[in-house]
């Protein structure tokens, strides 16, 4: 299987805030009283920062923790996973309040691309600059400042990492139509002149508004909380009367590689409908080539 076609077979279940919460108290608890030294990094670190985290990585309990220096990772704690990078110093590590040291925001994405895939990296990047830990422009500071293996998966994440996402389910939706040649969808589109009941913002996950398209993510909540669903209703509603046609997707539509091929050809039937014109539908686009087009239009 290529990094472009790995999929995770496992269930998702939508991670909320108090479950980010409840695993942050978890992982506080486990680390609180181990004697290490080094920060506390990668997937773990992830759990201090709030941040989700890849979905091949839900369920795995090692405490992964970055040291300086060889000697300290021949010397490994219980249930813990170390990791050795020579330029840790004391600038890429934040101290909780009860003294754990913790890798800051950009350390621990850095320092994870050696084991994340491109697109799990963009996931990871974007989820970061969502929970408000760092910036598009910060991730890539450290990525020229520094000296870590993975520097350029690093790179070419950035060049795809689109702020502005609301779950790492919207960044896989997005990259999955870009993978296959459909751009030029806006992330977290704000339909101008048009508000919600309450006087909200009305926004669509993915939208042309050229061509009225919109693409919403719906996880399991938009069905079985009876408020969200009514909510869902009424602004589908109201956008199909302003002219837009919505399509909704969920997460067996991006399960399988064949899933994913039917989601992009379904969208280009669409825009090939709403311009009259056919519309190019490529093969699945390794990433890296992806980044290097993307470079070459910026």
């Amino acid at each position: 299987m290529t990094e472009q076609q790995h999929i995770n077979q496992q269930q998702y279940k939508p991670i909320t805030g108090q479950t980010l919460a409840e695993r942050q108290q978890r992982t506080w608890q486990a680390c609180r009283h181990l004697d290490f030294i080094g920060a506390i990094s990668h997937v773990t670190a992830l759990d201090f920062w709030r941040v989700e985290r890849p979905e091949r990585f839900i369920g795995t309990e090692s405490i992964h923790i970055t040291v300086r220096d060889d000697k300290h990772r021949k010397q490994p704690v219980p249930g813990t996973r170390i990791h050795m990078w020579s330029r840790l110093s004391d600038r890429h590590i934040r101290t909780t309040q009860d003294g754990l040291h913790v890798l800051g925001p950009e350390a621990t994405w850095a320092l994870m691309a050696q084991s994340l895939h491109i697109d799990e990296l963009i996931e990871v990047a974007e989820s970061l600059i969502r929970h408000r830990h760092t910036t598009k422009q910060r991730l890539h500071e450290f990525v020229e400042a520094e000296s870590f293996l993975g520097k350029k998966r690093c790179r070419l994440a950035l060049v795809l990492t689109v702020p502005g996402s609301d779950s790492p389910k919207e960044t896989q939706l997005r990259l999955c139509l870009h993978a296959f040649g459909l751009r030029h969808f806006a992330v977290n589109y704000r339909v101008p002149g048009m508000a919600s009941e309450h006087g909200g913002a009305v926004t669509l996950d993915l939208a042309d508004s050229e061509l009225l398209i919109g693409i919403e993510y719906e996880g399991d909540h938009h069905r079985t909380d009876k408020l969200q669903w009514r909510r869902d209703i009424s602004k589908r509603r109201q956008l199909e009367a302003a002219g837009w046609t919505i399509m909704r997707v969920t997460q067996l539509d991006l399960s399988t590689d064949m899933r994913r091929a039917g989601l992009a050809f379904s969208v280009a039937m669409l825009r090939a409908r709403k311009t009259g014109q056919p519309v190019s539908l490529s093969t699945p686009i390794p990433w890296h080539q992806l980044a290097d087009r993307r470079k070459h239009l910026l």
